[in-house]
C-alpha cells in the first residue's frame, strides 16, 4: 500500500511538474511603449483601449498562450521611449516590442535589434524598417497616400511638403516626381515648434497649390490656422487623423478648412462593432487609433505564438507578407514586404465635413 501511494506521489508530481512547464513554456510577453502622456496623449489614449481588446481576444483564441501586454509610458519623448523599451526587456524580460510614433519608434528600433526582439511600430517613418530587417510597419506610408494624390493633379500644380516627422517626406516627394516636374515640387523637413508664419511667409513666391503636412495633430491645427490668419489661399493634403479631425473641424473657422484634401484608412465595421461595444463612448478619431493598434497587437500576438522559439526573424518571416490576419482593424488589412497595407480613400472638406473624391 505503501509503495501504491508512493507511485500515486511521483505521478502527481510528475503532473505538476510538466504543466508548470508547459504554462511556463506558453508564456508570452509584448512590451508596448505608447504615449500616455505629453502631446502624443491623445492618440495613447485610444491605442491603449485597442491593446487592451487584442490582448483579450488574443487570450481567447490562444488559450494556453498566456499572452501579456506590457505597457509603457513613451511620455512622447524619444529618451523616455528608449529607458522604457530598456526596462521592457532588461526586467521584464518581454518577447518583442511594439511603438507608437515616429522618433519613439526610431529610439526603440535599435535596442529591439540588438537584443534581438522583433519590433513592431506604428508610424509614417519608413526608413525604420530598411534600417531593422526584423522590424514590421503596422501603418500605412505617405508614399502610397502621395502618390494617390498624385493622380489627382495635373503637372502644372505646385506642392510644399512641410515635415516634423523623421523619415517619411522623401517617400512622399517620390511619389510625386513621378506626376511632377522637380521644380514644382518642394521639401522642408524637422520643423521644430508650431509657428509657422515665417515658413508661410518665406513661401509666398513659391506660392504652393498644396501644402502636405506631415505633423500630429497640434502641428497641423496651428499650421491651418495660421495660413487662415495670414490671408493665404494655400490648400492642404494630409492623414485625416492629423489635420482634419472632429477638434479641428470644431475649433477652427470653416473657411480655414474648407477644400483641405486628405486621405483616409476605412475601418473593418466588424471591429467598430467590436470597439464599440467594449467603450460605447468612443469618438470616431479615437476609433482610427484603437483600430490600428488593435490589429498590429493580434498580428504581433500570433506571429509570436507560431514560432516557438520567438525569435525575431521566425515572427518577421511569419508575418513579413501576411495577407490574412487573424483579426483586422481596417479594411483590406494585410502585410507587404513588412509594411502594413490597407485600402485607402481620398476624401476633401466641404461647409465643414468630409465627403468622397469621386
Amino acid at each position: 500500500m505503501k509503495k501504491i501511494s508512493i507511485i500515486v506521489i511521483a505521478i502527481v508530481l510528475v503532473i505538476v511538474a510538466l504543466s508548470t512547464f508547459k504554462s511556463e513554456e506558453l508564456s508570452i510577453k509584448i512590451g508596448a511603449v505608447i504615449p500616455q502622456t505629453g502631446f502624443g496623449s491623445y492618440w495613447g489614449s485610444p491605442v491603449l483601449k485597442g491593446i487592451k481588446l487584442a490582448e483579450a481576444d488574443l487570450n481567447k483564441d490562444f488559450p494556453n498562450a498566456n499572452i501579456q501586454i506590457l505597457i509603457e509610458d513613451s511620455q512622447s519623448q524619444a529618451a523616455a521611449a528608449a529607458s522604457a523599451a530598456q526596462k521592457l526587456i532588461s526586467i521584464d524580460g518581454v518577447d518583442a516590442l511594439y511603438s507608437e510614433f515616429s522618433g519613439m519608434s526610431s529610439a526603440v528600433s535599435p535596442i529591439a535589434q540588438n537584443a534581438g526582439k522583433v519590433f513592431m511600430y506604428s508610424t509614417f517613418n519608413q526608413k525604420i524598417a530598411e534600417d531593422n530587417p526584423t522590424s514590421i510597419k503596422t501603418f500605412t506610408s505617405f508614399e502610397v497616400a502621395c502618390d494617390k494624390f498624385a493622380n489627382q493633379l495635373d503637372s502644372a500644380k505646385k506642392i510644399l511638403i512641410l515635415s516634423a516627422i523623421s523619415d517619411a517626406a522623401s517617400y512622399c516627394e517620390k511619389a510625386l516626381l513621378k506626376k511632377l516636374p522637380a521644380s514644382n515640387v518642394k521639401k522642408i523637413e524637422g520643423f521644430v515648434g508650431t509657428d509657422f508664419k515665417t515658413v508661410l511667409l518665406q513661401n509666398k513666391q513659391f506660392a504652393p497649390d498644396y501644402i502636405i503636412p506631415i505633423m500630429y495633430e497640434d502641428g497641423s491645427y496651428a499650421l491651418i490656422k495660421q495660413n487662415h490668419d495670414l490671408g493665404m489661399k494655400f490648400g492642404f493634403f494630409c492623414y485625416k487623423q492629423d489635420c482634419v479631425t472632429e477638434k479641428l473641424l470644431k475649433e477652427l473657422p470653416q473657411a480655414a478648412t474648407e477644400n483641405i484634401m486628405y486621405f483616409e484608412i476605412p475601418i473593418d465595421p466588424e471591429f467598430v462593432q467590436r470597439i464599440k461595444a467594449e467603450y460605447p463612448e468612443i469618438s470616431n478619431d479615437d476609433i482610427q487609433g484603437a483600430a490600428n493598434a488593435y490589429q498590429s497587437m493580434i498580428a504581433l500576438g500570433e506571429g509570436l505564438v507560431v514560432c516557438e522559439d520567438r525569435s525575431a526573424q521566425c515572427v518577421t518571416d511569419n508575418l513579413a507578407n501576411k495577407k490574412t490576419l487573424l483579426h483586422a482593424g481596417y479594411k483590406d488589412a494585410k502585410f507587404v514586404d513588412r509594411i502594413l497595407s490597407s485600402e485607402i480613400t481620398l476624401n476633401i472638406v466641404r461647409g465643414g465635413k468630409g465627403e468622397v473624391v469621386k
